[in-house]
């Protein structure tokens, strides 16, 4: 727009149809309230710098073909330059700490395709902002471009949740261009601080709430998390924290996960990947998990009769077994030495 704090156009229809979900409004205040005045902020690319960006978030063909039709939208419209800008000023008001802007809202359906593809142009237009940070950091470009190809595996994850096209959490992969998380292998690993409901599970090991800590996530549409490849990321992630983010110090990883579940023992084999994994962490409390949780990364849909549900692998029938049983999944959280000790599967 022409720079101004406000959005002029607050009866825009783009901001009205968010502003009909509480969620949708308060962020646009949160976005209106932002100061910007000492930041300058990357605009939308375009042409041949709009396909490099496609290409560093890996988004797929098909989905480019879309994002390029939508593209003259988002750049002829001051409602949504406006959006756009202010949500890349969100994040660059938080690059490289462990602080989090106020999340991404779902759009509204009514929006259609530009709602569901709008944080791809977020995360194009920031792209340079991080790929500073990364260099500052020293972070190798192998690895800026595994950690930014999450974005285009997460659009693969919304045809898998709900069967169209569009980009899944894109609450979630705000970490991503804050220079907050990392693709080590075939796992994620977050920088984070121990929360106070966390740390009071281990207090006993001498830490705290607030000491730095490593959050594990297990990516979809990333192969087998055998053994060797989870050794791995493990291995690369206690080579790649001290080297590039030595001032945190991490002595401790922790996970959140269904796949932490121990009920899950009473359905797979004891030298499966899963239990393998398990086997890594202490458990330290049950997790929050609904049954959803399970089917929505297992499956995708999580609406289905349980019958309409595949039954090609020994976790796809656990999940399924164990909600035909009458019972519920929780998931759990754990945590490990970091660096992890010597036998770390056992």
């Amino acid at each position: 727009m022409d720079g101004q704090n406000r959005l002029d156009q607050q009866d825009g229809q783009i901001c009205a149809a968010l502003r009909e979900h509480e969620a949708g409004a308060a962020w646009l205040d949160a976005l209106e309230a932002l100061d910007c005045a000492a930041l300058s902020i990357p605009p939308l690319p375009d042409g041949e710098e709009f396909e490099e960006a496609l290409a560093w978030l890996a988004v797929p063909e098909d989905d480019r073909v879309t994002l390029r039709a939508l593209h003259p939208t988002i750049r002829n419209s001051a409602e949504l330059e406006w959006i756009r800008a202010r949500s890349v000023a969100s994040m660059l008001l938080h690059m490289d700490e462990v602080a989090s802007p106020l999340r991404f809202p779902v759009w509204p359906e009514s929006l259609g395709e530009l709602g569901r593809f709008f944080y791809v142009f977020v995360f194009a237009s920031i792209l340079p902002e991080t790929r500073a940070l990364f260099a500052r950091r020293g972070i190798p470009e192998a690895i800026q471009r595994a950690t930014m190809a999450d974005i285009g595996r997460n659009m693969l994850v919304h045809r898998k949740r709900h069967g169209t096209h569009g980009l899944a959490a894109a609450d979630w992969l705000m970490l991503h261009p804050r220079g907050m998380i990392f693709q080590l292998g075939r796992l994620q690993f977050e920088r984070a601080c121990l929360g106070e409901r966390t740390s009071t599970s281990f207090q006993d090991a001498g830490f705290s709430a607030g000491d730095p800590t490593l959050s594990i996530h297990i990516p979809d549409f990333m192969g087998s998390m055998s053994v060797a490849a989870c050794d791995d990321s493990f291995a690369q992630a206690a080579a790649f924290f001290p080297e590039h983010f030595p001032e945190e110090a991490v002595q401790t990883a922790i996970c959140n996960s269904w796949l932490l579940d121990p009920q899950l023992r009473d359905y797979l084999s004891p030298h499966s990947n899963t239990i393998a994994f398990q086997r890594r962490f202490t458990n330290i409390r049950e997790g929050e998990w609904a049954n959803d949780g399970p089917l929505r990364f297992v499956f995708g849909p999580v609406d289905w009769p349980l019958d309409d549900y595949p039954q090609e692998s020994s976790i796809q029938r656990a999940v399924v077994q164990h909600l035909k049983n009458g019972l519920s999944w929780h998931g759990g959280v754990g945590w490990m030495p970091f660096p992890p000790r010597d036998g770390s599967t056992t």
